[in-house]
């Protein structure tokens, strides 16, 4: 939250062309920054307005997890999720807007038939957070096997040129060649096998430099060795298995889940919004389970940060070092976890497709 009020005091002070700085560490990619910089203007840059961008991104989420499901309680299951509100109400954390975009890029694409916008969605996701890059897959997929390749092919042009109008009030000498840069420094800053995400490298073990090599190949290689052999597995089981609405958002929530399990240098919310897909293909038992070790991996770092940074750390009410020993020694067997369920996702994609 401290890093959210600094920034948009920076982009009241000078503006977005000159946010970003080789000595103050501002790597992050424009999206949010945009709202920052308004709320500032207004002089409604603090902690309440912030936290409530969040919770009503949450919400709309949750109306829209509603219309595609058609099942009331789903908006329930979504917005008062313990996980979900931890992470927007209490650590103030943009990841539900993330998901909010990427949920309606798939469903602008899916049920509208209008893939221009949903690139346009996706867009607006990636530049909010690079981690929107998980989904792209299925956009790509979706549009040139399901509309004529002119139309998928300039449905991907209106979402470089989001990037680029997005890109360039912050870089307006190198436009998207200084989004990618920015994109790559990001991913550079935090070069180790995980940064307390509770995924297989976390069995290995976390914050372990990813150039350490096995076999003469880095960690950072062999992470990007699983990602792709898990996207490739899930393309095969879903080649011909896209026409249902349920198997469509078990694809994007594998995609999620496979882009949080295996590469290196993965925070513990990238999962977030794999939470959201997997509700909306309908899966209510796997949703709860993923949640409740969803919030016990985040809980692990929130409560480090809290002791780390403050010596008045005991006035949260959350923060207890027991709780944060005990989800430190959980997170191998949370990450097994994980892996199982991820097959069990593939294993019901295959199910529903042959009882079809």
């Amino acid at each position: 939250m401290s890093a959210w009020l600094a920034w948009a005091a920076r982009l009241k002070t000078l503006g977005p062309a000159h946010f970003y700085s080789e000595t103050v560490w501002t790597q992050y990619t424009p999206g949010f920054l945009y709202w920052l910089w308004f709320l500032a203007k207004l002089n409604l840059a603090t902690e309440f307005w912030i936290k409530l961008t969040v919770i009503a991104a949450d919400i709309f989420t949750g109306l829209l997890i509603w219309q595609i499901t058609k099942k009331k309680s789903f908006f329930l299951f979504y917005v008062l999720n313990p996980a979900i509100v931890f992470v927007g109400s209490i650590w103030g954390q943009i990841d539900g807007i993330l998901t909010l975009f990427l949920l309606l890029a798939v469903y602008f694409l899916v049920f509208k038939k209008q893939p221009a916008i949903s690139f346009v969605f996706w867009g607006i996701a990636f530049l909010i957070k690079p981690q929107a890059i998980a989904v792209l897959p299925f956009l790509i997929f979706f549009a040139f096997r399901k509309f004529p390749w002119r139309r998928a092919f300039s449905a991907g042009l209106s979402g470089v040129l989001t990037l680029s109008l997005g890109s360039i009030l912050f870089f307006p000498k190198e436009n998207l060649w200084g989004l990618f840069k920015l994109v790559r420094q990001m991913g550079e800053y935090y070069g180790y096998t995980s940064v307390f995400a509770f995924n297989f490298w976390s069995i290995i073990g976390m914050w372990k430099p990813d150039s350490i090599s096995i076999w003469g190949l880095p960690y950072f290689y062999w992470g990007l060795i699983l990602y792709l052999l898990a996207l490739g597995l899930i393309f095969i089981v879903f080649r011909n298995r896209i026409g249902q609405k349920t198997n469509i958002f078990l694809f994007t929530a594998l995609l999620a889940f496979a882009f949080f399990l295996f590469p290196t240098r993965v925070h513990e919310r990238y999962l977030f919004p794999t939470l959201a897909f997997l509700l909306a293909a309908g899966k209510k038992r796997l949703y709860f389970l993923t949640s409740l070790l969803f919030l016990v991996n985040l809980y692990h770092p929130y409560a480090y940060y809290e002791i780390a940074s403050s010596a008045s750390y005991s006035d949260n009410f959350l923060v207890f070092p027991s709780l944060l020993k005990l989800s430190g020694q959980l997170a191998p067997f949370i990450a097994l976890s994980f892996l199982l369920i991820f097959g069990k996702m593939l294993f019901l994609v295959k199910t529903s497709y042959e009882k079809k």
